[in-house]
């Protein structure tokens, strides 16, 4: 070939493009490229290194950076405006076509497909998954038994152990929201060894453990490269992390400005399984509490203690036959799922159905009941935690129901609660929002409020009703015989809905004369409470308090 006719650095990498890579973009637009057969963004440093790879095997040089980064623009080009094709990438599991794929993260690039028959390890062209740094490799499965994990495991009851194998199964459902799983116990209880044996089977990683992020966007990160977000040694949850790790545990948008622009907004869709540990009550904001299951840990006596490498070594040889028996429970989720009926749907329906169904290769047939169990409990740690919650609870304690101003009810929650620092307590202003966020949680103890609108201004209404908290729990046998179909339930909630919204309608201002709004709001926010009690089945009176 003359030198006229010898290919440019920029045409050579191109070339390698063409020849190694697949490209394709993602429903959000973003340019991928699959090379023997795992997804790489077009922008990421493998991707760069992949054809500076090429190009040195082939000519024994490095190519010029301008060039590749040419090379680059034009791939992404390529993929965004001449790709064949859109595909969804998955980071260690997908859930396609009624079947679960597993990324094992090995050099042989194999993944577990799982379906109502059984497990099989393949290698396909059908699902695609990104590798992000850290990843590391799941064992190929075996046949075992899932009672084998436990002498792995620090766990204070039986029940306890069925909800982390319970939380383990869902988590390697990619179709499903899975709780936040919260293990809380004094030093020496084997807090961040139990996260790490739990990660070691469902998503293991170089730093299967990390602290708590400094912001928002951190955790994003976080999620977005792994499928697992493990907290470690946390001291409390602040307000804005709770608020995120809600939202990614039922799946959320999250929006950041773009990088080197001024407007441009980049969109983060994630829903991921989480794990959070610590020595105190970390969890304390009801929201955040009705979507976890909360364990305590004992502590671990001397005489029980093994060194780490006796340790985990004797777990590396039992986690081909553990995760082999995590994978059955998955084929009984698919298989049996849709036949499960529960009495009541909690907040995490599709998982109480989903673990209902897929502990019934253990014989297991009491893990929703367990589940409502540990609910009620957290729901009930919760309350003694917050500072209004008590307060509440010492008003109507001897009393079925109160009623005055805003002001008259905080200066009684100050009666009520001598010890506590007036900065910590509510302020008229930020009264009724406390109250909202502490709704759920006071429904489920008994205790229900409005805000009333009188000639006087605003007042408030606390009624707690003869509901015994033990009756607000779920009776084991309802999840033995599945009483009730879902779809009925689901039903139930849209007639509230609608009829809340009919209300609304009714008592909108008209030809934007405001007057009377306040009173709307009252009675809005009443006819929701009275409405959301008598769904979840409380004894609610038909009469307005007012």
């Amino acid at each position: 070939m003359s030198k006229k006719e010898k290919l440019t650095t920029g045409e050579i990498l191109l070339d390698i493009i063409d020849y190694s890579a697949v490209l394709f973009r993602d429903p959000a637009g973003l340019a991928w490229a699959r090379i023997n057969g795992e997804c790489h963004p077009v922008r990421s440093t493998t991707f760069r290194r992949h054809i500076q790879r090429k190009f040195y095997h082939l000519e024994g040089k490095a190519p010029h950076t301008q060039a590749v980064q040419e090379a680059i623009e034009q791939a992404e080009g390529k993929a965004l405006f001449e790709g064949r094709f859109t595909k969804k990438v998955h980071v260690r599991n997908a859930f396609q076509d009624g079947k679960i794929f597993i990324d094992l993260g090995d050099e042989d690039k194999t993944i577990a497909e799982v379906t109502k028959g059984g497990y099989n390890n393949l290698t396909t062209e059908a699902t695609y998954f990104h590798r992000p740094s850290g990843l590391e490799a799941l064992p190929i499965p075996e046949q075992g038994e899932i009672e084998d994990l436990k002498r792995f495991l620090n766990y204070e009851s039986e029940g306890d152990f069925k909800l982390l194998i319970a939380w383990m199964l869902a988590a390697l459902n990619p179709d499903i929201a899975c709780p936040i799983l919260i293990l809380q116990g004094e030093q020496g209880s084997a807090k961040s060894t139990t996260s790490k044996i739990i990660r070691a089977l469902t998503d293991p990683n170089t730093a299967p453990i990390r602290t708590a992020p400094r912001d928002e966007r951190e955790l994003i990160i976080q999620g977005e490269n792994a499928r697992v977000i493990c907290l470690d040694n946390l001291s409390g949850v602040k307000s804005w992390l709770s608020d995120a790790l809600c939202r990614i545990c039922t799946g959320g948008g999250f929006s950041a400005r773009k990088l080197y622009t001024d407007s441009e907004e980049k969109i983060f869709q994630i829903r991921r399984p989480i794990i959070l540990n610590g020595i105190d009550d970390i969890a304390t904001r009801g929201d955040l509490l009705d979507r976890a299951i909360v364990l305590s840990l004992p502590a671990i006596p001397q005489d029980k203690r093994k060194d780490e490498s006796t340790f985990w070594n004797e777990f590396e040889q039992a986690k081909p036959g553990i995760f082999g028996a995590l994978l059955v429970g998955l084929c009984h989720g698919l298989k049996y799922q849709d036949e499960i009926k529960l009495n009541r749907l909690p907040r995490m329906a599709d998982f109480a159905r989903w673990v209902q169904a897929a502990t019934k290769a253990y014989d297991w047939n009491d893990v929703v009941s367990l589940y409502f169990n540990n609910r009620n409990n957290a729901v009930e740690t919760g309350l003694d935690s917050d500072i209004l919650a008590s307060a509440i609870r010492k008003i109507v304690a001897n009393t079925s129901e109160y009623r005055n101003t805003a002001t008259h009810l905080i200066e009684k929650i100050k009666e009520v609660s001598p010890e506590t620092n007036e900065r910590y307590l509510p302020t008229t202003r930020t009264l009724k929002s406390r109250l909202t966020r502490l709704s759920p949680a006071l429904r489920q103890i008994g205790i229900t409020w409005d805000r009333v609108h009188t000639e006087n201004g605003n007042e408030y209404f606390i009624k707690k009703s003869p509901l015994k908290a033990s009756e607000a729990s779920e009776d084991s046998e309802t999840y033995k015989n599945n009483g009730l179909d879902t779809e009925g339930t689901l039903k139930e909630y849209e007639a509230t809905f609608s009829k809340a919204s009919g209300q609304k309608q009714a008592l909108t201002p008209v030809n934007g004369n405001t007057e009377g709004t306040e009173a709307t709001e009252a009675i809005e926010q009443q006819l929701f409470n009275k409405e959301m009690a008598r769904l979840e089945g409380y004894p609610v009176e038909d009469e307005t308090p007012f």
